[in-house]
């Protein structure tokens, strides 16, 4: 073996060999080439440095890895890791991920490496903040150290009672408590729900100590359950729940026993004004020995229920009618009453010698026998109207087989009618299209034309005429009384009776009195007609009376002759004004006059013949489209075809086809009435009278829409010589018409007028009407109105 010397002589020449130089010397870039050889040989594992000047292994960066941690206290960035270690982010982190793994002791949250050291010196601080204060929120310890509290939690579990000397709340693990701090709100809420006598709401106790609901909930439940508070919380575990003190419980089932006991039934509104929320469903689940009936606002027990039953059975027994609110507290609805007569009528139907009762106005109930006793006080009514209607009516009342038959004659083979109506547009082409021609020969003058209004009433009446009704059994009945009526008489029969009791009595006794009518019509009418027999065959004996109803007859002729005349004079004229417009304001002038005078006239010749004709007819009969179809029917046969294609005629929209279907009806083959035809001076004094009549109605007029209506027709027949008969929708095409034919400023002020006129009428049926901006408009109407006049009245045809 060597001695110390040896070794001391080979120290010396290790020392030489150091201190000499060498002779040759790599350079920094070759070094460089021989590592990255030797890596790419994978013959060496190195890292280099950002700078690339340093190279470490894998093992020494986790040795400086945990260094740095150790040194930062446990805790690190790994973005600040990667600066101090002078190292690529990628190898950092790929190494710590590694660390992270192979250590439980490290753990990697959020880019940040955290040891296990590092977390109980963290729990030894929260645990000294906690004994201090009392209670800890998550969410305040998550923003103080800057963790998550999805990993606080767990952590802070697993050190309670090791470094944390505290309790986490268990429900919603939002908050650190002191056994201290929950005893001591304990002892504050024990006391506070020890002491109300009241409902109280748990949520402002839960703000006002700093817990949780739920945490409050826990407590209230662990005091209920250990018998040191005497209550039960209501409406779960939500913000609106409440503690109900026992006392106070107590105090409500004693309340509602009480007057229960006492009053034989409970107001759901008294139970609602205790505290209770669904005040039914507790009274039922309170009154469970002898369940009340419950009613829609009550409830009542059966003692009441008895009471009303032999109150109605009474009242049935004795044939009259009682209301039973009377017998019932004040705090009862109608509909309670009600629901329990009903009830009381079920119980009633089980008895089968009981007697049928009826409920009027939800608490009136009747005898079946006073209901058919009011029917008596219609006896003598129904015999005097009936007399009435029979001799007003039964002469034109229309059969359905009538309707048929005419509806058959005026339909006829739609070939026909169209070969009719073409050779009726042929003649209307040829020659001057005139309607004076077909009148020619006759002389004779007439009066002023009437002026007609029609509104939305007329025009729905003048459809309904065009449409034939629908069949229906009941469609010839004579009406008694509607339901207005028979309330009318029964108010003056029954005393102190409510109005909705007489209401619903007369809507039930209605359709009796209505069948009971009609037998009594149609018994007077078969006496009538025996009546109507027996006169006739004495009628011989009363020569007199008879030339005195034939004088009667002919001074009646002469009038209506004379007023049909008129009428066709003015009808002439107006068909001349049609002549100067086109397209739809000439169908609708036509349609118009069809309507109105032309209908009149129909009238008046129907009226005419009937008179002649039909025995038992009334001058006074009103016409409709039924009349006039019963009246063809009862006509002589010579008379029928051209009576029927008049009564047609008038209900079209072709002028020519009225004046054809006129002249033939009132030939002398047919009801001989003669017509005037046209002659120029009468026709002149006739547009006279005419325009004076306007004039004298439009000085009393006081109506915006309606004066503007008259003064366009005025100037339009001052302008153009022609009559017309307008309705309101055609005064704009009528006062475009005359603007080349007056001055400028008489068009502009009757156009601002019309304008004026337009804006009142929207403003007024607008479903929210401006009242100022409205009074504004009929101001301004009202106070233009004098123009208008003066205008009507002065403007005269322009000479060129």
């Amino acid at each position: 073996m060597a001695d110390w010397k040896d070794i001391e002589q080979l120290q010396a020449e290790f020392k030489t060999a150091q201190l000499s130089s060498a002779a040759q010397k790599l350079s920094e870039r070759n070094c460089i080439e021989i590592l990255n050889k030797l890596q790419e040989m994978k013959l060496l594992d190195v890292l280099h440095s950002v700078d690339g000047k340093e190279y470490l292994t894998p093992t020494h960066l986790a040795k400086e890895i945990r260094d740095e941690l150790y040194m930062q206290g446990g805790r690190i960035n790994l973005v600040d890791l990667q600066q101090a270690l002078n190292v690529d982010f990628s190898h950092v982190e790929a190494k710590s991920n590694e660390l992270v793994k192979s250590d439980r002791n490290l753990q990697l949250i959020y880019g940040q490496m955290i040891d296990s050291t590092y977390l109980d010196r963290l729990a030894e601080e929260i645990n000294e903040n906690l004994q201090s204060t009392g209670q800890l929120t998550i969410a305040e310890l998550s923003k103080q150290y800057d963790v998550p509290g999805d990993f606080l939690i767990p952590e802070l579990i697993s050190r309670i009672g090791k470094q944390i000397d505290g309790k986490l709340d268990e429900i919603n693990r939002n908050a650190i408590f002191t056994e201290a701090y929950i005893a001591k709100h304990k002892a504050r809420i024990r006391g506070v729900l020890s002491a109300v006598t009241r409902p109280i709401q748990l949520y402002p106790l839960s703000h006002d100590h700093g817990l949780s609901m739920q945490l409050l909930f826990s407590i209230v439940e662990e005091l209920i359950k250990e018998g040191r508070i005497k209550g039960q919380i209501a409406g779960g575990r939500s913000e609106k729940s409440m503690f109900l003190p026992e006392i106070h419980t107590q105090t409500q089932n004693q309340w509602i026993d009480n007057f229960y006991a006492q009053n034989n039934y409970i107001e759901f509104d008294a139970v609602s004004r205790l505290g209770i929320s669904d005040p039914k469903s507790y009274v039922r689940r309170r009154l469970t020995t002898n369940p009340p009936l419950f009613l829609k606002s009550v409830c009542v027990g059966q003692s009441i229920v008895d009471q009303i039953m032999a109150t109605v059975d009474e009242t049935i027994a004795n044939g009259d009618w009682v209301d039973m609110m009377n017998f019932l507290p004040t705090s009862f609805l109608d509909e309670d009453c009600n629901q329990l007569l009903h009830h009381v009528m079920r119980e009633r139907k089980k008895i089968k010698s009981s007697v049928p009762g009826i409920i009027f106005a939800n608490s009136i109930v009747a005898n079946e026998a006073f209901v058919n006793s009011c029917l008596k006080y219609f006896d003598g009514m129904m015999r005097e109207k009936a007399e009435k209607d029979v001799k007003k009516s039964s002469v034109f009342a229309l059969t359905e087989e009538e309707r048929k038959e005419y509806l058959h004659q005026t339909t006829g083979d739609p070939k026909k009618k169209s070969e009719k109506k073409d050779d009726r547009r042929k003649k209307a082409t040829e020659g001057s299209g005139s309607v004076k021609q077909g009148f020619e020969g006759a002389s004779g003058s007439g009066k002023g034309a009437r002026e007609v209004k029609t509104k939305g009433k007329k025009e729905h009446e003048t459809q309904t005429e065009t449409k034939p009704s629908k069949p229906s059994s009941s469609q010839d009945d004579l009406p008694f009384m509607d339901v207005g009526e028979i309330t009318d008489v029964l108010h003056n029969r029954i005393r102190d009776c409510p109005p909705d009791f007489l209401q619903e009595l007369s809507e039930r006794i209605h359709r009796p009195l209505h069948t009971s009518y009609q037998a009594v019509v149609k018994s007077v009418f078969q006496i009538s007609a025996q009546q109507s027999k027996e006169a006739g065959e004495s009628g011989q004996d009363a020569s007199a009376g008879g030339c005195a109803e034939k004088k009667s007859l002919a001074k009646s002729r002469k009038q209506s002759i004379e007023e049909i005349s008129t009428m066709w004079a003015n009808t002439r004229l107006f068909m001349e004004a049609i002549k100067l417009f086109e397209g739809d304001t000439a169908v609708q002038l036509e349609k118009h006059l069809l309507k109105t005078i032309c209908l009149e006239i129909t009238n008046s010749i129907f009226a005419l013949v009937a008179i002649e004709s039909v025995s038992g007819a009334d001058a006074n009969t009103e016409m409709t489209a039924n009349v006039r179809i019963k009246m063809l029917s009862l006509f002589p046969d010579e008379l029928k075809p051209s009576l029927t294609r008049l009564n047609s005629s008038v209900t079209g929209k072709d002028l020519h086809e009225f004046t054809e279907a006129l002249q033939e009806a009132t030939s002398p083959k047919t009801c001989d009435i003669f017509l005037r035809s046209a002659d120029k001076k009468k026709d002149r004094q006739v547009m006279h009278g005419h325009k004076m009549s306007l004039l004298k109605q439009l000085e009393n007029e006081s109506n915006g829409a309606m004066a503007l209506h008259l003064a366009v027709t005025i100037v339009f027949q001052s302008v153009t010589g022609c009559m017309i008969h307008t309705p309101g929708k055609c005064v704009p095409e009528v006062l475009g018409k005359i603007q080349p034919l007056v001055d400028k400023d008489v068009h502009r002020t009757l156009n601002r007028y019309q304008d004026l006129v337009m804006k009142e009428m929207i403003t007024r049926k607008s479903s929210t009407p401006d009242n100022d901006h409205l009074a504004e408009l009929q101001s301004d109407l009202i106070n233009d109105l004098p123009v208008i006049q003066t205008i009507a009245a002065t403007t005269k045809k322009q000479t060129t």
